[in-house]
């Protein structure tokens, strides 16, 4: 069985997913750089993260790559932070909406995707023999934090904000009268998800935003509602969010706690930015498990659904 699923690296930490394998994937990811010789690295909060980072900066380190430690980011802030760091691909250790004792390790290329499963493969196969090469004196890679990397994204996203809803130079809000109760899993998204949305001018109310690096998506976030959902009814709220413990899923719930379909969340979004122009080409991508309602649906309103594998 490979050492790569659907979703990166994946195991329960120290044992599957041990700081000797996360050495032997930094080392075996010499494939993955560029003339850049640049890599960065973001992780989630939980307890073995810092062990697991720290082994694979070593490892990538050990092959001559300069590392950047982002520190905890969400997910699809690393493809972001590629770019800004001019790096030449990126890692993520984390293992999504999976329990505390769970990790994973999974990188991105340079332009932000997911690696290939061809370059998985030479990954693997790297890991399995071994690199014989060790540079040694100047050509040893440095590691270098990054505390500034969540607040660099926090700021791209308020001027994503600020450039496609039209707010104007100056991010002062939507103008909406709205109260929201945004769970973040005790995760990534603690204490970015929050100011985000109260600087986009919405009523936010933060749970489950006090990660201690074992309580990341225990009862909480987008596996459990039963929290954001009470929230939502307790404070009157219009609606509620759940991230999962990286950040890269978010679910919603009506102002009566009902959970809302992501098909239908998906045409909503999609709809709307078509009306105001923001959906060119007119096109939504989903997975295969999307039902059949969300493509007739779009079509309907003149946008494509293209499929993709989960």
């Amino acid at each position: 069985m490979g050492l790569f699923g659907t979703d990166g690296v994946r195991g329960v930490a120290n044992k599957g997913l041990t700081p000797e394998l996360a050495l032997a994937l930094g080392r075996a990811a010499r494939f993955l750089k560029d003339e850049r010789n640049r890599a960065v690295i973001g992780r989630d909060t939980r307890r073995s993260g810092e062990m697991l980072s720290a082994a694979l900066a070593a490892g990538l380190a050990s092959v001559g790559l300069e590392v950047i430690d982002l520190g905890v980011v969400p997910t699809p802030a690393i493809p972001f932070l590629v770019e800004r760091y001019d790096a030449s691909f990126g890692v993520v250790v984390s293992a999504s909406h999976n329990p505390a004792e769970d990790n994973g390790i999974k990188f991105f290329d340079r332009m932000g995707f997911k690696i290939t499963e061809e370059l998985e493969q030479k990954l693997e196969e790297a890991v399995r023999v071994g690199l014989p090469e060790r540079p040694s004196g100047r050509e040893i890679g440095r590691i270098r934090s990054a505390p500034e990397a969540a607040r660099l994204y926090l700021d791209h996203l308020l001027s994503l904000a600020a450039s496609e809803l039209k707010l104007g130079p100056e991010v002062d809000g939507l103008g909406l009268n709205l109260k929201l109760v945004v769970d973040c899993a005790n995760g990534a998204t603690s204490g970015l998800a929050g100011e985000l949305l109260a600087r986009l001018g919405l009523e936010t109310i933060t749970i489950h935003d006090r990660p201690d690096g074992d309580n990341i998506n225990l009862e909480c976030g987008s596996t459990d509602l039963r929290s954001l959902k009470e929230a939502v009814l307790g404070h009157r709220a219009d609606l509620g969010v759940a991230y999962d413990g990286d950040g890269d899923r978010a679910i919603f719930v009506d102002h009566e706690g009902g959970e809302v379909d992501g098909d239908v969340v998906l045409f909503l979004a999609a709809s709307r930015l078509k009306a105001k122009g923001l959906l060119e080409p007119p096109t939504v991508v989903a997975t295969v498990m999307s039902n059949l309602g969300l493509e007739e649906a779009l079509e309907a309103e003149g946008i494509e659904l293209v499929r993709t594998k989960v």
